[in-house]
C-alpha cells in the first residue's frame, strides 16, 4: 500500500511543481508588463528593452518630436 501511495505521491509533487513554476514565470512576465505600461503612462516614452536595467536607466521617446 505505501509502494502505491508513493507511485500516486510523487509525480503529483512532481507535476505540481512544475505547474507552480510555470506560474511565477508567467506572473513575472505580467508584472514586467504592467511596470512598462505604468512607465509609458507617467513618461510618455517606452523603455528600452534590453536585459535589467540600473534605476537611472534611460527612457526612449516613442515618436521623434514634430513628426506625425
Amino acid at each position: 500500500m505505501t509502494a502505491l501511495g508513493l507511485a500516486v505521491a510523487i509525480p503529483a509533487v512532481l507535476g505540481y511543481n512544475a505547474l507552480v513554476r510555470g506560474h511565477k514565470a508567467l506572473v513575472h512576465r505580467i508584472n514586467r508588463f504592467a511596470h512598462e505600461l505604468h512607465a509609458y503612462f507617467v513618461t510618455g516614452a517606452r523603455v528600452a528593452a534590453t536585459a535589467p536595467a540600473p534605476a537611472s536607466a534611460k527612457v526612449q521617446p516613442l515618436r521623434a518630436e514634430g513628426r506625425a
